[in-house]
């Protein structure tokens, strides 16, 4: 199905925009904030649509921006811990014959920010990252439980103090010479991992409970925006700049690029796949120019050589799980063992077709 959100609908345009997009396929979002007026292109579009909601919202504050975003579905406002929403995947095209893993990277900031909500602790919860996962493989349960093992990554790192974000865009550090990016395969050895801690509620009438709804987490509820579609956009034109490499660069990578701009040279023509030769003097600045807006997530590929006994990399991570259980899932919280600001690695033990019992 397909869902539109309309801005002015109430009249005018917008509604002109709600008539010509009713279809039965078709979910629209009217929004508007003449609750008469709106009400009426509701009864004239909703004969023909397959869902019609109105949204009532003062799109002229910021506080009404910010709840028609709630409204209509999870988006840059910041997360609400008794309104957590889940993803749901179907990972049966990903599954080879004999070890499979399944990888995820556990986010957490650990500190209120324009974006992150940090949950009120009730003494075990709340406190650090945690994790759920469940998934049903035939008869069997994969589930978050004990058997996982964790390890508190190095490689990733926020920002500390104001500069977290850029214009409320989240900033992170990645040393891809902290990660090995061998992580991710069935065969890898965790064994310097540790296992991770099952949280349990501890406060009256919780009764020991280990998945949502337990206090300070709501019910978790399904997210009601699709995946990110679309075409593969590839950049048609790039270029180069060199500049003297700066050794004392700040931290914040906005800072440290327009430090380097500012000493860079004529710019030449590049196409892709581009070669730069490493050097201690000189930093090489690509700029890479879709000739257009366009909005997705930007896909880097890098072959860097080993320096100082580490790889480079530009994958991204996930944490890793495996544990299949015979009876209904309790998917159970798969923190690190010490609280800390940075990213969560968690992979499960290696063993397989373990009993669990609830």
């Amino acid at each position: 199905m397909k869902r539109y959100l309309i801005t002015g609908a109430s009249r005018g345009i917008g509604r002109a925009i709600a008539e010509k997009l009713a279809a039965k396929d078709v979910e629209l979002l009217l929004h508007g904030r003449d609750t008469v007026a709106l009400a009426q292109t509701r009864k004239a579009v909703e004969p023909q649509c397959a869902k019609v909601t109105p949204l009532i919202h003062d799109l002229a504050t910021a506080r009404g921006v910010s709840d028609l975003i709630a409204e209509v579905g999870r988006g840059p406002i910041r997360s609400q811990p008794r309104r957590l929403r889940y993803d749901e995947y179907d990972i049966a095209a990903y599954l080879r014959r004999g070890r499979n893993v399944v990888a995820v990277l556990v986010t957490y900031y650990g500190q209120a920010n324009s974006f992150w909500q940090p949950a009120a602790s009730s003494g075990v919860m709340g406190r650090d990252a945690q994790l759920v996962v469940e998934a049903r493989l035939g008869d069997e349960w994969l589930i978050t439980d004990e058997r996982w093992r964790a390890q508190r990554s190095r490689a990733w790192r926020a920002l500390g103090g104001a500069g977290q974000a850029l214009e409320g865009v989240p900033i992170e550090l990645l040393d891809a010479r902290e990660l090995d990016p061998f992580w991710t395969e069935p065969d890898f050895d965790d064994s310097s991992w540790v296992a991770a801690t099952v949280l349990k509620t501890s406060h009256h009438g919780a009764l020991g409970e280990s998945r949502p709804p337990v206090d300070p987490y709501g019910a978790m509820l399904p997210r009601d925006i699709g995946v990110l579609g679309g075409p593969r956009v590839v950049a048609p034109s790039m270029t180069l700049q060199s500049a003297p490499a700066i050794a004392d660069l700040p931290d914040h990578p906005a800072d440290r690029l327009v430090r380097q701009l500012r000493e860079a040279g004529d710019t030449q023509t590049a196409q892709l796949p581009l070669t730069v030769a490493r050097s201690q003097d000189v930093a090489t600045l690509v700029t890479v120019n879709f000739g257009r807006i366009v909005a997705g997530h930007a896909e880097l590929e890098v072959d860097a050589p080993r320096v100082c006994g580490s790889t480079c990399s530009t994958r991204s991570p996930r944490t890793t799980t495996r544990s299949p259980a015979r009876s209904p899932p309790r998917p159970a919280a798969a923190p690190a063992t010490q609280p800390a600001v940075s990213p969560t690695i968690t992979r499960p033990s290696t063993s397989t077709g373990c009993d669990r019992s609830s």
